[in-house]
């Protein structure tokens, strides 16, 4: 598996194209309570990601790595992380 860094660009008109699945493996505030009674809102389930949820300033902040055939990692602000994968075609 290669870990490298994603082009924004290419990531960016691929969820536009509706290509990229998302799971969250987790988010964080600072209610450790609160994160603790939604699980930290993590899911198993892979969904569409849609540009609306991850929008250009979204992805511009955003650290993405892996392989862009295989799975992405994304983090943000150190307090949400992504896991994406392109659907099969």
């Amino acid at each position: 598996m290669k870990n490298e860094r994603i082009n924004r660009r290419w990531f960016k008109n691929q969820l536009e194209k509706g290509n990229i699945l998302v799971k969250c493996n987790g988010k964080y505030t600072d209610d450790y309570a609160f994160d603790n009674a939604f699980n930290f809102f993590i899911n198993d389930e892979w969904t569409k990601a849609t540009a609306q949820k991850f929008c250009d300033w979204y992805i511009k902040c955003m650290h993405l790595y892996g392989d862009k055939s295989g799975i992405i990692s994304g983090s943000f602000a150190s307090c949400e992380y992504w896991s994406f994968k392109l659907k099969a075609q």
